[in-house]
């Protein structure tokens, strides 16, 4: 397979060599960026998927004081398991109290399903958290746990300072494969 990312901004990465999965961009302008992305057989390359939905970039013109450093966006991982749990990084720039890392099923952050809290700038996801986590998204019929497969679980950084108030950084997903 090989893929393909729209940038929107009227560019694109080209197409990628066959097993790169991933590209990077820095945007010149501040705005909002629909990307998306394609996929096509390295054999038959008449053979192309679909774009995929969009994923909205939003570029400031003033930097976020919190940086998301690990997973990068787009990681896959596990659902299920316990063994591999992701670690979660970023960089602070400022004094922080303190930082809740939040997980939601959606980007907007409409819920969260669930968050922790640390005075750390990295956090190796525990069992109990990651069995939160899974759990927010639902159980089945047998009471089992289940998680959309693909479905990206969405993550943020809170940071807290001195005085009370809360920095929140920018979001960025993770895949959580079934």
């Amino acid at each position: 397979m090989q893929y393909l990312i729209d940038w929107g901004d009227g560019t694109d990465s080209g197409w990628l060599p066959v097993g790169v999965v991933g590209a990077s961009k820095s945007w010149s302008a501040p705005g909002t960026y629909p990307v998306k992305a394609r996929a096509r057989c390295d054999t038959d390359t008449d053979v192309v998927s679909k774009f995929s939905s969009t994923f909205s970039v939003t570029v400031s013109d003033s930097p976020t004081p919190i940086t998301l450093l690990s997973p990068a966006d787009g990681t896959p991982y596990d659902s299920c398991s316990l063994y591999s749990l992701p670690t979660f990084s970023w960089e602070a720039d400022g004094t922080f109290n303190g930082y809740q890392i939040e997980f939601s099923e959606t980007e907007s952050f409409d819920t969260t399903a669930a968050s922790d809290k640390t005075t750390s700038t990295s956090m190796v996801m525990d069992d109990t958290v990651w069995k939160r986590v899974i759990a927010a998204f639902g159980t089945n019929a047998s009471g089992g746990m289940f998680v959309i497969p693909g479905g990206p679980l969405f993550w943020r950084v809170i940071g807290t300072r001195a005085d009370k108030t809360g920095v929140v950084s920018y979001t960025r997903a993770i895949i959580l494969e079934p």
